[in-house]
């Protein structure tokens, strides 16, 4: 555990170019890979938002779940384009957003009032 904990913060500190890795990992077969991903991901912040909020559209679920799973490490910088999916038009990319949200808590209420009323 030691070493995967120690490889996690190497590929952290490392930054951009451990994201599309990180982001491939998140559909491997073994839970533990998927796990160890979402939590890098969710340390790397908002250089990876963007890339997470489109997996919340594919239509592999373990993705989409990772994707939703990290978001939520992230937190309170990933509001506005958890928002923004919100109106997607995608249902289950939709879904998942609203979950997240929910889960970010009080720093996503000012964006879901104003989604609420302009929708």
């Amino acid at each position: 555990m030691r070493v995967r904990n120690a490889a996690g913060l190497a590929l952290v500190k490392i930054g951009k170019a451990s994201e599309r890795p990180l982001i491939s990992a998140l559909v491997d077969q073994d839970d533990v890979i998927r796990e160890a991903a979402v939590q890098c991901l969710g340390r790397m912040g908002a250089s990876v938002i963007a890339d997470l909020v489109t997996l919340l559209k594919s239509k592999d679920a373990r993705a989409s779940e990772g994707a939703a799973q990290a978001l939520k490490l992230i937190g309170a910088p990933a509001v506005k384009a958890l928002i923004k999916q919100l109106m997607g038009g995608n249902k289950e990319a939709e879904k998942l957003a609203g979950e997240v949200l929910a889960a970010i808590g009080s720093p996503a209420v000012p964006g879901l009032v104003e989604a609420l009323t302009t929708r």
